[in-house]
């Protein structure tokens, strides 16, 4: 992995990509297109006001298809305006190659592991219940189901169950429909901490508490990358 990263904690005056451009010179964007790996990428932080023009360069340099995202970041001093208090800048993400580049998971928090209870005692651990209904209409997935005391549950109006009966039949002998405590709640589909993915994806809007930096380190970083970070 190799990490080039040539603003930190940049002065607010130098997060343009103008006056990225003025400073680096020697480094136009084609010469970070060449420094990076074929799983690399770049990630530049940028405000409203140059986003556009930066996004065409890069789109001609890398390719639109090799464009990734852009994500929101809270901006730490919010210059005021006639019209709108700016609040918030961009990270454009671009990638070397696309279709082979993956950002990694986030760690799961806390928070997010203490939602799965045990109730039932599952000796497979903790788990969360999800909507066992899709809103996709489906005619397999139109079908009664009989609760444990005889209760019958329909699909809600307009919708369909996300499996169908076989399927439906083979999660309910494994213990993985829950009708509540009571046994004459909806069913719902029982999804087990154990079986989550380590992480999770992360989200385009990124918040105030957390280190742009650290976090695009987390998501690039790689063993053969190069992560180039402005």
């Amino acid at each position: 992995m190799k990490i080039i990263h040539f603003i930190e904690n940049a002065p607010k005056k130098l997060k343009s990509i103008v006056a990225l451009r003025r400073r680096f010179k020697h480094l136009p964007i084609e010469k970070f297109h060449e420094l990076l790996s074929d799983v690399g990428s770049l990630w530049i932080r940028c405000s409203d006001q140059d986003m556009d023009y930066l996004k065409i360069e890069c789109d001609y340099i890398f390719g639109r298809e090799n464009f990734v995202t852009h994500i929101i970041y809270p901006y730490d001093e919010i210059p005021f305006y006639d019209q709108f208090e700016i609040n918030h800048e961009f990270i454009l993400v671009y990638a070397k190659h696309k279709a082979i580049w993956r950002p990694n998971l986030l760690p799961r928090t806390k928070a997010m592991n203490d939602r799965y209870k045990n109730p039932d005692n599952d000796p497979r651990g903790a788990w969360i219940p999800s909507d066992l209904s899709v809103r996709t209409y489906s005619d397999a997935g139109d079908f009664e189901i009989k609760g444990p005391h005889g209760k019958i549950f329909k699909p809600p109006q307009s919708r369909s169950w996300s499996v169908n009966q076989e399927m439906y039949e083979h999660l309910l002998a494994d213990n993985r429909i829950w009708f509540g405590k009571t046994g004459n709640a909806r069913p719902m589909r029982k999804r087990f901490l154990s079986e989550v993915q380590d992480g999770y994806v992360s989200k385009t809007i990124w918040t105030a508490d957390e280190n742009p930096l650290e976090k695009i380190l987390t998501l690039a970083a790689n063993q053969n990358s190069t992560v180039l970070v402005l």
